[in-house]
């Protein structure tokens, strides 16, 4: 009888847990925040021309960066001018998945990419053309 009530049991609740497990966490998009979407890079000069190897163009579904690209699988919000997204890349025959992490300047003129390193990349909004 213990034994039916506990297959009973667990008939009703791991469901809810399975179901509470694969359900996103509220804090996770799954496209990229408008603030984000442009072109960024490096050097203003370089800006629409693919010149420049730090080039980064954001749409609200992709990414693209100067030899790789691929659809967003999730954006992580952190206060108004921070994001962390994972995107599965590809390029030069290989594919992967890549976290990546930007945070905005207050007038939304740039964004900065820290390293695990310490160091930071920091790429300028394009004008729109």
């Amino acid at each position: 009888m213990r034994r039916m009530c506990l297959a009973f049991a667990a008939a009703l609740i791991l469901p809810a847990f399975a179901e509470a497990a694969a359900a996103p966490p509220r804090d996770v998009q799954f496209t990229m925040p408008l603030e984000f979407i442009g072109e960024w890079n490096q050097t203003l000069s370089d800006c629409g021309t693919g010149g420049n190897d730090s080039r980064l163009r954001v749409s609200a579904n992709s990414v693209r960066f100067y030899e790789s690209g691929g659809p967003i699988k999730a954006v992580v919000r952190r206060g108004a001018f921070e994001i962390m997204f994972i995107t599965e890349l590809s390029g030069e025959g290989q594919s992967w998945l890549a976290a990546h992490r930007l945070i905005l300047s207050s007038d939304g003129t740039y964004v900065t990419a820290p390293s695990d390193a310490g160091s930071a990349l920091v790429r300028y909004r394009c004008p729109s053309r």
